[in-house]
């Protein structure tokens, strides 16, 4: 029987499934990572841990909603007015927001990972602070 995919198109398929998870769950893993490596070691751990998973979740829907709205709005309601009524000259622009719109899924892994980075060492930074004003 032949294979219907070649060994190194399946290895392949395999290796960017598995780095889309790593990064899909960038924000639980480096950041525990952070909170048991770090020396002095961090106070609240697990709390440390959600809050930062929390947080970057929270802020990659926030700027998906920020960024993502706006341009939807514009490509559906108000470019096929403009080009109906002869003003419109934004075809490479509509083209670009609709291929980021069709392919918002490839920009998820790179973006979580970024943002739990920068979460992660901004408030690694100031979580002893934080803890000690909860007075828990």
């Amino acid at each position: 029987m032949e294979a219907l995919l070649e060994p190194m198109t399946l290895l392949f398929i395999v290796l960017v499934s598995v780095s889309f998870l790593l990064c899909t769950l960038s924000p639980l893993l480096y950041s525990s990572f952070v909170a048991t490596r770090q020396r002095p070691v961090l106070p609240r751990r697990i709390l440390f841990v959600t809050v930062v998973t929390a947080f970057s979740y929270g802020l990659f829907s926030f700027l998906s909603f920020v960024v993502g709205l706006p341009v939807q709005a514009y490509v559906v309601f108000i470019a096929p007015q403009l080009e109906f009524s002869g003003h419109y000259f934004g075809e490479p622009l509509v083209s670009a927001a609709r291929f980021v719109l069709r392919f918002w899924w490839l920009w998820v892994g790179p973006v979580l990972l970024a943002l739990s980075v920068v979460v992660t060492r901004y408030l690694a930074k100031r979580w002893s602070r934080i803890v000690a004003q909860l007075d828990v």
